[in-house]
């Protein structure tokens, strides 16, 4: 059995054990030698733009956030979806909502940092333990996205 089955095989059995559904004919993915996976530092880039489509969501000023995100040097890691959601001025309902679930894109990365202490993120994230983890707007990024370091694969 190749590494890849016995992992498809040991991910199903995770999944059962937590009772999500899945579908069993997914192929294969790529085995850990070939897995290109992003820097710690990529990682935080990430967190920092989710957290401005996040908050923008939650009513905070975009002036404000894309201020910091060019002060930070991070504007240019916006996708272009984020970069358009964030230069709006007014917005959708359907559009806050869609990114305010960023949240959780956000907590899973601060686990794959080793920042959210569990075995897996497997419930909704908590947007005060995020706010607790993650540099105020305010505030430099540098620190925080130089510490990062993704778990292993």
């Amino acid at each position: 059995m190749t590494e890849k089955e016995k992992r498809k095989i040991k991910s199903e059995k995770l999944l059962k054990k937590l009772g999500s559904e899945f579908l069993p004919s997914l192929p294969l993915i790529e085995s850990t030698a070939e897995a290109k996976i992003r820097t710690g530092t990529e990682a935080g880039q990430r967190i920092i733009c989710l957290l401005c489509s996040a908050a923008k969501a939650d009513g905070v000023d975009h002036d404000r956030l894309i201020n910091w995100l060019k002060n930070e040097s991070q504007y240019l890691n916006l996708s272009p979806l984020e970069k358009e959601f964030l230069e709006k001025s007014e917005t959708s309902q359907n559009d806050k909502i869609k990114f305010s679930w960023q949240a959780e894109c956000i907590w899973l990365l601060l686990w794959a940092v080793n920042k959210v202490k569990s075995i897996m993120p497997t419930k909704l994230c908590n947007v005060q333990e995020i706010l607790k983890i993650v540099p105020n707007f305010e505030t430099s990024t540098s620190d925080f996205i130089s510490s990062l370091k993704l778990i292993s694969k």
